[in-house]
């Protein structure tokens, strides 16, 4: 897909592939067809240019038609070279870094108080 596509960074894909492949496949808990499952994981791929294999596991997962990947990175596709938040199982675009880790970092801590507010067994048990 990505010689056909005449792109470039496979090497970031071939890095994080084995990753992806074992949290999509078991490790991550999503609902495909709830995107907005509040309990769900967020996964944030922090090197925009190996969004590529990413989009060969959503697609794996029944995410979108695997026929998508065909037209990776040619004009008009939803997968574009860089991350889409057009396409099912990707909710944000590639952004700055910092900024990318900041939103995540407030993400986790605002999910961690959400569990410890509602969860009996923490603490005293007292609310």
């Amino acid at each position: 897909m990505v010689h056909q596509a005449k792109a470039s960074h496979i090497g970031t894909c071939f890095n994080v592939a084995d990753i992806l492949a074992v949290l999509y496949a078991g490790v991550l808990h999503y609902r495909k067809d709830d995107m907005q499952w509040n309990e769900r994981d967020r996964f944030t791929l922090s090197n925009g240019h190996g969004v590529a294999i990413l989009y060969a596991v959503l697609a794996e997962c029944g995410f979108f038609p695997k026929v998508w990947l065909d037209d990776y990175a040619r004009d008009g596709s939803l997968l574009m070279a860089h991350a889409s938040h057009h396409v099912l199982g990707v909710e944000r675009a590639m952004l700055d870094l910092e900024l990318r880790c900041d939103i995540d970092i407030v993400q986790s801590i605002q999910k961690s108080i959400e569990w410890f507010s509602g969860n009996d067994s923490f603490g005293s048990g007292v609310k």
